[in-house]
Order: structure tokens, then C-alpha cells, then sequence
């Protein structure tokens, strides 16, 4: 899939309750930050992607994709990186860094492998 393809599979993914598929669009090293992200002091890590209570697939209820578009970041150009600005207007089930509505998201995508494709590497509210 191209890039743009991803970020569409990926927000699909999420409005039709599928995290595996969701999970399957974001690059190991993505993946593997979940294992550390909002961790109970108690455990050594995140037994599931569920454990995490700021779990961002799991809060949005709807989303719906308005407008991608490619930007460049600061630096030099990567060709294994692409980065693009994407406009998604979704509801979330808990309010907890940001509210249902239009929101902007800046994603970056890399290719990890000739062979994997493009993933997402990175989603931020800022470039």
C-alpha cells in the first residue's frame, strides 16, 4: 500500500472496532512502545495493547479521514521516511488528552524493510 492507503487503513480499522488491523498498519518500533506507555509501576510492562488506559485505538468510537497531505519536516529528506498532515474528524469514548471533533494529526510513515512496506512510525499533534 502506499502511504496514504496506511493512514486510510488505519483510521478504517479503527472505526470499524478492529485494532489487530490497526495494530498491523504501525511499524515494530511503534508497536513495541505500547509494551512501556502508561505502565502500572507495578508490572515490568503492558501485558496487552487493552492494559493501556490512554490507548488511543480502543477510546475512538468513530473516525472519519477528511484530508491527507504530504509536508516536509524539518532536515533532510529520508527516502525510507514520509511525512504528511491528515485531517480526521473522530468521537472518542473518554475525553482524555482531546476531545470528539476535527482534530490534526502529523504521521510520520517508513519503511522498515524493502519487503513490509510503509507503516507508521509516528502520530503527534504537531510537526
Amino acid at each position: 500500500m502506499n502511504p496514504e492507503k496506511v493512514i486510510e487503513t488505519y483510521y478504517e480499522a479503527i472505526d470499524h472496532k478492529d485494532p489487530r488491523t490497526a495494530h498491523a498498519c504501525e511499524t515494530r518500533r511503534r508497536l513495541v512502545t505500547y509494551l512501556f506507555r502508561n505502565m502500572d509501576n507495578n508490572r515490568l510492562y503492558n501485558y496487552s495493547y487493552a492494559t493501556n488506559d490512554a490507548d488511543e485505538i480502543n477510546n475512538i468510537t468513530r473516525a472519519r479521514v477528511i484530508r491527507i497531505q504530504p509536508y516536509q519536516g524539518p532536515g533532510p529528506e529520508q527516502p525510507d521516511v514520509k511525512k504528511y498532515m491528515v485531517e480526521v474528524d473522530i468521537n472518542v469514548r473518554r475525553v482524555i488528552t482531546y476531545d470528539s471533533g476535527r482534530q490534526v494529526r502529523f504521521f510520520t510513515l517508513r519503511r522498515e524493510t524493502p519487503t513490509t512496506g510503509w507503516r507508521i512510525d509516528d502520530i503527534s499533534t504537531g510537526p
